[in-house]
């Protein structure tokens, strides 16, 4: 969904149509939307347009109906998965190697009970609580397809992520792209640079 945002956010940049303060992280709409964009984009410029200063997640929570509407379209072609699969992908090989631990920890109290040496199925035991953890903790949004769909999409568009520099001479659809499929990176050096600066996500501390 924040991606999906972005892009939008990107594009309607690139249209020139809205300017960002990277400091404050807002957004302000400076002229009239054009007839030829996406849904997103036109829910987006909906919810900035309405004060003069928007903050770029006041802007990502308040259309997530939009992004709903955009995934939903991606899983009917099967290239994300839906929120079962989702489930079941992030909880089922973790629960399954969490087994395996719980197994070795049973080996390890009854070699300990036979005073027989176990640091090495603790050290195993660890490793794998750890892996179980990091696992789980990973989205899983994309099936295979949808892998082997992005990858052959930055495989063919892969000039135009060292094209991005010149965004000047991009149309906005060029610059959604480069940001779905490369990151907000790609904004880097570019008249667009406070645009990614703003919608990176701020990093909380513990």
């Amino acid at each position: 969904h924040d991606m999906a945002v972005n892009t939008a956010i990107a594009s309607l940049g690139q249209r020139g149509v809205m300017t960002v303060n990277p400091a404050s992280r807002t957004l302000t709409a400076v002229a009239p939307l054009p007839k030829d964009v996406y849904p997103l984009e036109q829910a987006v410029y909906d919810i900035v347009s309405r004060s003069p200063w928007c903050e770029a997640s006041q802007a990502r929570v308040s259309t997530k109906g939009a992004a709903t509407k955009e995934h939903a379209a991606l899983r009917r072609l099967g290239l994300v998965v839906d929120e079962t699969q989702e489930q079941w992908l992030k909880l089922g090989p973790p629960l399954l190697i969490l087994a395996v631990t719980l197994f070795g920890g049973i080996k390890i109290i009854v070699g300990m009970l036979r005073d027989r040496p176990v640091t090495f199925l603790v050290m195993l035991c660890i490793l794998s609580f750890i892996v179980t953890v990091v696992f789980a903790a990973q989205p899983t949004r994309r099936t295979r397809r949808g892998d082997r769909a992005l990858e052959l999409l930055k495989l063919r568009n892969a000039a135009l992520r060292a094209s991005t520099r010149h965004t000047p001479g991009l149309g906005a659809n060029d610059v959604a792209l480069a940001v779905g499929l490369y990151g907000l990176g790609v904004l880097a050096a570019t008249p667009l640079a406070a645009f990614g600066t703003a919608l990176v996500l701020p990093q909380t501390s513990a």
